[in-house]
């Protein structure tokens, strides 16, 4: 028996690997060892958005998606975010406005210092939008059947 791509990544390891990054952000906003640097925000708001993704993706697994159409897609969050809003899931309109400002600028932001103005997602909203799809891809995994955990 060959094991495939889509055997090995698979809509609950995908939410799994998705609440690590959250929980990791998390941390990094309230834990007592958090970190007192010049840019504490880059590093929390960019496990945010890889968490938003992950929640995406896992998302769109359960609902058949491949691995090569997640990679086709890329890091394309509002697309993502479309994509799964075209399942019928509704989005309260801040996470929705969260979800549009996550461009590749906005991803690289998080990630590599850029200079100059442009808009981006506040770590509050990050938090939000994070936890909201933690929500709901839970939901969707449990109505599915799916073990999940929390």
């Amino acid at each position: 028996m060959t094991i495939t791509k889509d055997d090995r990544t698979t809509d609950v390891g995908l939410y799994h690997f998705a609440q690590s990054y959250r929980l990791a952000a998390d941390f990094l906003e309230n834990g007592p060892d958090r970190p007192h640097s010049t840019h504490p925000e880059e590093p929390r708001d960019f496990l945010y958005i890889h968490a938003i993704e992950l929640y995406l993706k896992a998302f769109l697994r359960l609902q058949g998606k491949t691995v090569d159409d997640l990679k086709a897609i890329g890091h394309d969050i509002p697309k993502l975010a479309k994509l799964v809003a075209g399942y019928g899931v509704i989005l309260d309109v801040q996470v929705g406005g969260i979800l549009e400002l996550l461009t590749f600028e906005n991803v690289f932001g998080a990630r590599y210092i850029v200079t100059g103005y442009y808009h981006r997602a506040s770590t509050a909203g990050l938090k939000h939008a994070a936890a909201e799809l933690h929500a709901i891809v839970r939901a969707a995994l449990r109505d599915s059947g799916r073990v999940c955990g929390d």
